[in-house]
């Protein structure tokens, strides 16, 4: 049996028949245009046509938006981060936002926190970079002055990152990395604790299962790291959450770990192994 795939990109795109005899054809400059005549049509006669767009955040936010928090006792102050889009910060509910990113080479961001012991600091999770050369700050920790946007201080946890969605293994196109990352972003909320002798740290955790501790105040220098899970396809993507003393993150092979704030030592691991018949039991959600 003989299946047919067709695909229109853009408006002026291109259409590609083909099938499992293997044979490839494009189409005419006819056929373009009475497949667009068509999309035309669909359009017209959709009941969403008369439906419009309307603006809710930064205008050119780009990508999906991955963390937003709040002051307290602040409810019009709110930033907000998209995970190609940069660090936006509004100061009337959301009616007018500013960028707090500019001065970076990196727009991915994964997650924010801001420090309940000072609030004029922002502790921000970045993501890998989209095309080289590739900057310090991404797959990173850094912490920003909210009021200037100044970057403070950077912790790189893996350099060399830069990964685009879609890039085939062959005929790659001309925007793909020639040297592919590994896609090690940061996605959680830095967490940040207060030990028993009174020394601060900020805790986060990274797609193939590290999870580090940094000192705020001495730049973001490395306290501990641990690997928490088995293998790099097992990590963290969301938040985590800690107590007193040990801080619990969810895995996305499966299981919920805990590490000791203080030393980084894995204390317990619970695999939460599925069901007989129901394949692996991922847990990619914040705890």
């Amino acid at each position: 049996m003989n299946f047919t795939f067709i695909r229109l990109v853009s408006l002026g795109g291109w259409l590609i028949i083909s099938s499992s005899l293997g044979w490839t054809q494009y189409t005419t400059g006819a056929q373009k245009l009475a497949a667009f005549s068509q999309q035309k049509q669909r359009i017209a006669t959709s009941p969403f046509s008369s439906l419009q767009w309307r603006l809710t955040g930064p205008n050119n936010r780009s990508g999906r938006s991955t963390d937003v928090i709040g002051v307290s006792g602040r409810p019009e102050i709110m930033y907000a981060a998209f995970a190609s889009g940069g660090l936006w910060k509004t100061l009337d509910g959301g009616k007018k936002w500013t960028s707090l990113f500019d001065r970076e080479a990196t727009l991915s961001i994964g997650a924010i926190s801001l420090a309940p012991s000072n609030p004029e600091i922002l502790y921000v999770g970045t993501g890998e970079a989209a095309v080289g050369p590739v900057p310090k700050t991404s797959d990173a920790v850094v912490a920003l002055d909210i009021n200037t946007g100044k970057l403070l201080w950077t912790y790189q946890a893996q350099a060399d990152d830069v990964y685009l969605v879609g890039c085939p293994k062959t005929n790659r196109p001309i925007n793909c990395p020639d040297n592919e990352g590994p896609d090690y972003d940061i996605g959680n909320s830095p967490v940040l604790k207060t030990l028993s002798n009174g020394k601060r740290i900020v805790v986060a955790g990274m797609k193939n299962g590290v999870v580090f501790a940094l000192d705020p105040d001495k730049k973001g220098s490395k306290v501990w790291e641990v690997k928490v899970s088995q293998n790099d396809l097992s990590g963290i993507i969301w938040g985590g959450a800690a107590d007193a003393n040990t801080i619990y993150y969810g895995l996305t092979g499966g299981g919920v770990v805990a590490v000791q704030l203080a030393t980084g030592e894995k204390t317990w691991f619970n695999p939460m192994e599925p069901p007989p018949g129901h394949g692996r039991a991922a847990n990619s959600a914040a705890v």
